[in-house]
């Protein structure tokens, strides 16, 4: 017997680890993994993956087309030959082919490890290997890209130096979209934490009278799962905030994108109050995007907000747990009922007994907010 179990856990631990690949992990993040989910969220899990395993390898694949052009049009600058200067083959030449490859590789790899993950192959040796080298080229891709974007914002600001009226928008922007993002986040993560405690003062409320039913152990993790599940479709989680955020602060980008373009084509770089007017609107406009978006609005908007949120999960909560009473429920009936079939005398649901507790008497349960939506009724009919 002690074999047997051992076994079992041997291939539990095996189909549990074959699950909880890169991807799964992900899904946990994002809240969708282990949940039932609808065609728009499945096309929601599928876009968030390749999101995080192609930005890192977009990035590096920009900046590497970006550095050979760079360094043909350098190398052949004073070139009479300049054709046959470009077909030249150099040792510093060959880097940019290598890193194409690589990411070409590392596409192949990432789409065949998402692939076994959506059929939900049987964990085996071959997709040991093949995970083990996905995350090693996916944590090469994403060093490669740290070290781009890092690699852009020191040459931004070493560029102020020399061109700082040309230069100054691009450093304005670049901390326009950081404040804003970090903004935003503080206000989404206070807002989460009122909604937190305005919810947690509604459960203690029926708390012990849904333990009157479920077993405390099963309500504990009930509640824990269903609580973060609701903040998860309510918006209020930390995946779903950095989700926001993400989406505010590309948006921003886009606006900066679109000034950019416009400030190329209709001011001449050289002009000095031309460049001081583009960098006030740059100003401007992270001015702006912090006003209506990420700062705080008036307390009893606020205030209303937060009632609202937390009514909206407390229902989310209401429906599940009344639904998992009528199983308990149900449950308790169904197990008298095949007791007294094989003779034992056991009281039924609603009658007392000097042995056991005494147990509601029908499946029926059900949760109500009261008018002040303060607090919540239980209201059990027999």
């Amino acid at each position: 017997e002690q074999e047997f179990m051992a076994n079992l856990n041997k291939k539990a631990m095996s189909k549990m680890i074959g699950r909880t690949n890169f991807f799964y992990m992900l899904d946990d993040f994002l809240g969708l993994a282990d949940v039932s989910r609808s065609l728009y969220w499945d096309i929601i899990a599928t876009l968030s993956h390749m999101v995080f395993t192609g930005s890192s390898a977009a990035v590096v694949l920009a900046m590497n087309r970006t550095f050979q052009a760079s360094y043909q049009r350098y190398r052949c600058l004073d070139r009479p030959d300049k054709c046959s200067c470009l077909r030249e083959r150099t040792l510093i030449g060959t880097v940019p082919f290598i890193v194409d490859v690589f990411i070409y590789i590392y596409f192949v790899i990432a789409v065949a490890e998402s692939s076994f993950y959506y059929l939900a192959v049987v964990y085996n040796r071959g997709l040991r290997i093949l995970r083990k080298v996905f995350f090693v080229t996916w944590g090469i891709m994403t060093a490669l890209a740290i070290d781009a974007v890092i690699t852009v914002l020191i040459f931004i600001f070493l560029g102020m130096l020399m061109y700082p009226l040309r230069i100054t928008r691009w450093a304005l922007a670049v901390l326009g979209v950081a404040v804003n993002g970090v903004v935003l986040y503080m206000k989404l993560t206070r807002f989460k934490e009122r909604v937190t405690r305005a919810v947690n003062k509604r459960i203690t409320q029926f708390r012990g009278k849904l333990s009157r039913v479920v077993p405390p152990l099963l309500l504990e993790v009930m509640l824990r799962k269903n609580i973060r599940q609701a903040f998860h479709h309510e918006g209020l989680s930390i995946p779903s905030i950095t989700l926001n955020v993400i989406v505010y602060c590309l948006m921003l980008v886009l606006v900066y994108a679109f000034l950019f373009v416009g400030f190329d084509a209709f001011t001449e770089p050289t002009d000095t109050v031309a460049e001081v007017i583009n960098a006030a609107v740059v100003v401007a406009v992270a001015v702006c995007a912090q006003q209506t978006v990420a700062k705080d609005g008036e307390e009893e908007d606020v205030k209303d907000k937060i009632d609202f949120a937390q009514e909206r999960v407390m229902n989310n909560l209401k429906r599940v747990f009344d639904m998992v009473t009528r199983q308990v429920l149900m449950a308790k009936q169904l197990f008298i009922q095949m007791q007294r079939a094989k003779g034992y005398d056991v009281p039924g649901i609603g009658e007392s007994a000097d042995d056991g507790p005494e147990l509601p008497s029908t499946t029926e349960s059900t949760y109500s907010t009261t008018d002040d939506g303060k607090g919540v009724a239980a209201t059990q009919r027999s």
